[in-house]
């Protein structure tokens, strides 16, 4: 069996609690916009922070080597290195990051009327834009040292100081929106950028390994960022299409309502993936230091954490989808079944990206980026060629369909490409694995069935009640959960 070391599981720990309390946030968030501001300004804020998050992907390209080289480093012992990486990388993201802040700023007009899809932009809508670029800025270049951190190992630690930040976030956002409407909120997160900015630099400082006199400028560094970095700055050009066009598309076949329902309903469905995927990606920097010491054994890792995911897509988004309907039953009756449709079609299609992640992870710990760019790339132009050609003809319903093909046929394909790579061969699936995904999906149909019937939400409140006290008894039961139970108590 592989022995997973504590440091991993104690990052995977926190990995968890950090997406929990910080979706707890942005909850509250979506409450106050939703109830405060309505559903348009919601959609509003959707697409104005659409671009600016989307090319904070160009900084995978650096933070992908720093990721990747820290562990290596540390392994070695090598001080000069370790604090050559991280000075050069975080050099090169002022540079880069601030001639895209530059080039937005001017071309802010023509951006947004692209986006919206209307010449005539609202004067606000570009303050709001740069307010958001002013927020990309900090975290573009944050996310050098936060990758540092996480090359050590110390993932435990760069969640704590993004929990203390999310929690501030929506402190400071829930004052600011009652006085500056989405302003307010725009504020927040680029106060929230400062503080994370600070804490991480605070960090790193404290580690034996950082030396302020030996971080100079060295230009093999600034290659390895444009050569091994520009697999990164492959996939950033394929995400960076993706969410923007997508709510392009979904403003101009629909409206900024839908966007505020799709952004809203993403946002719960992306936030479990991320907690799951999180917890997978921990391994990255433990892949590249066992690769190291050639004590590897991929076919082991895959399975064991795959399974870990599996169960655990399973089990959240079938409470994510039972809860959601008795939300939706009574903040918004009207909409409940494009809520219900938009939610289980990303579900499903997040399950498979979701099983996908074990094999992201261990091809970015090990370097080899060729299939995952492909398998970006692919989800990018199928969610466009699809939405371009039968963008006009979808229904309310089914407007997150384009989306939902386009991921899994991308995950899927990185996949089959990954086990033929490795030879990966699949463990038998066990019964008591089965017992919790057969609950799930039947949750998941009889949730359906009383949303699409219009049934009391009394009713829903009974099944979800149901869902989760079987859900415990059989994780209870379950020898997956039982080990990490273990694991967990004996440290």
């Amino acid at each position: 069996m592989l022995k997973i070391k504590s440091i991993v599981i104690k990052n995977s720990i926190f990995s968890v609690l950090q997406i929990v309390l910080s979706t707890f946030c942005y909850v509250v968030i979506y409450y106050l916009i939703l109830h405060k501001l309505g559903k348009n300004e919601l959609g509003i804020w959707s697409i104005i922070t659409s671009l600016p998050i989307a090319i904070s992907v160009f900084g995978s390209g650096v933070s992908g080597c720093v990721l990747r080289y820290i562990p290596v480093h540390v392994a070695q012992n090598d001080k000069k290195a370790f604090n050559q990486i991280i000075f050069n990388g975080f050099a090169f993201n002022i540079i880069f990051g601030g001639l895209l802040v530059i080039l937005g700023y001017y071309f802010s007009a023509s951006i947004l009327s692209f986006l919206f899809n209307d010449p005539q932009i609202p004067s606000r809508y570009i303050l709001l834009f740069r307010i958001s670029l002013c927020t990309f800025f900090i975290s573009f270049i944050t996310s050098v040292l936060l990758s540092a951190i996480d090359g050590m190992q110390l993932i435990f630690v760069r969640n704590k100081i993004v929990i203390f930040c999310s929690v501030i976030f929506c402190i400071i956002a829930a004052i600011l929106v009652y006085y500056y409407n989405l302003t307010g909120i725009l504020i927040a997160q680029l106060i929230q950028s400062i503080l994370l900015l600070i804490s991480a630099t605070v960090i790193l400082i404290k580690i034996d390994l950082f030396d302020f006199s030996l971080m100079k400028f060295n230009q093999i560094y600034i290659k390895l960022f444009l050569t091994y970095g520009q697999g990164f700055q492959a996939i950033s050009l394929a995400v960076l299409v993706f969410d923007p066009i997508t709510k392009y598309f979904l403003n101009k076949y629909f409206n900024l309502s839908t966007v505020g329902i799709y952004d809203l309903v993403s946002r719960a469905v992306t936030q479990i993936r991320v907690l799951i995927v999180s917890a997978v990606q921990v391994i990255t920097p433990f892949v590249s230091k066992s690769n190291e010491k050639c004590e590897l054994d991929i076919n082991e890792m895959f399975n064991k954490i795959n399974r870990g995911a599996s169960l655990l897509s399973f089990i959240l988004f079938s409470i994510l989808i039972c809860f959601s309907m008795i939300i939706v039953g009574y903040l918004d009756k009207n909409n409940a079944n494009q809520y219900l449709f938009i939610l289980i079609l990303l579900c499903i299609s997040y399950h498979f990206n979701i099983m996908a992640s074990t094999a992201y992870s261990i091809l970015m710990g090990l370097g080899k980026l060729k299939n995952i760019i492909i398998s970006h790339i692919l989800s990018s132009i199928i969610n466009i060629a699809l939405f371009f050609f039968i963008g006009k003809y979808l229904i309310d319903d089914l407007v997150v369909l384009p989306i939902a093909f386009s991921i899994v046929l991308s995950s899927q394909y990185l996949i089959f490409k990954f086990k033929k790579q490795f030879n990966i061969t699949d463990d038998v699936v066990k019964k008591s694995d089965s017992l919790v995904k057969t609950l799930s999906v039947f949750t998941i149909i009889m949730s359906s069935i009383l949303v699409l019937l219009k049934m009391n939400t009394c009713f829903r409140i009974i099944l979800f009640v149901f869902h989760l006290l079987v859900l415990i008894f059989l994780i209870r039961k379950n020898d997956f959960f039982a080990g990490i139970l273990n694991k967990i108590s004996n440290k």
